[in-house]
């Protein structure tokens, strides 16, 4: 039988909650928000143009630009964008990776800062700041 030992002093440090740190609901509308924006705006034609970039397909284009833009522009942490995307956090790691690979060419910079702008509008247009 084994015993168990309770401290009195955790191993765990203490942090204080992020002020910054939105609630879950809020969460969710932001990365609905920014992923039907990134729907609107990565149509077909514009998939094309991107296609020599590495993309392996649309919809993996449009996921991993929606992730990107909740974690960089709403500074949402990868757990929260995992969570709403229903991924992993590795998995928005790996899409911010690849998505800012890929701002290095100019063309997919032009789209991604068009569509940063139209996001910004349509969370702000519901009362998200």
């Amino acid at each position: 039988m084994h015993q168990v030992i309770l401290s009195t002093q955790s191993q765990i440090p203490f942090r204080r909650a992020d002020p910054r740190r939105r609630d879950a609901a809020t969460t969710n509308v932001i990365c609905v928000t920014v992923a039907l924006a990134t729907e609107d705006a990565l149509t077909r034609p514009v998939f094309e143009k991107l296609r020599r970039f590495g993309v392996p397909c649309l919809e993996c284009l449009r996921r991993q630009v929606a992730m990107y833009l909740c974690h960089v522009v709403f500074r949402l942490t990868h757990d929260d964008v995992g969570h709403a995307f229903e991924r992993d956090r590795s998995t928005v790691g790996h899409a911010c990776r690849r998505t800012e690979d890929r701002r290095d060419h100019r063309l997919f910079d032009d789209i991604l800062t068009a569509i940063e702008e139209d996001v910004v509008e349509r969370v702000q247009e519901r009362g998200i700041q």
